[in-house]
């Protein structure tokens, strides 16, 4: 596969090609429904405090940020990863964060 500069420089590449070894197709024959986001990069967690930069359709990407007081929210918070779905605002138990 050919990488432009951009490419090259994002994953410190030296070669103008790149083998990729795998690649997917996820097909389905009825419609799943939307996840309220994504999130994008890996939560950075503090005592307490876990932080998440996620991607919307309504707000685009943003920052989100779960304290402890936010109970079972905070829990998801903690033990999502990157590319895990996010639910909205207020769509988790009535909690907002």
């Amino acid at each position: 596969m050919p990488r432009s500069a951009l490419h090259r420089g994002v994953k410190a590449g030296t070669l103008g090609f790149e083998d990729e070894r795998f690649s997917y197709v996820a097909a389905a024959t009825s419609r799943w429904p939307r996840a309220g986001g994504r999130v994008l990069r890996h939560p950075r967690g503090r005592k307490g405090l876990v932080s998440l930069r996620v991607c919307t359709d309504e707000d685009g990407v943003r920052g989100v940020t779960v304290s402890r007081r936010h109970g079972g929210l905070y829990r998801l918070a903690r033990d999502t990863g990157w590319g895990d779905a996010w639910p909205r605002t207020g769509e988790y138990g009535g909690e907002t964060c």
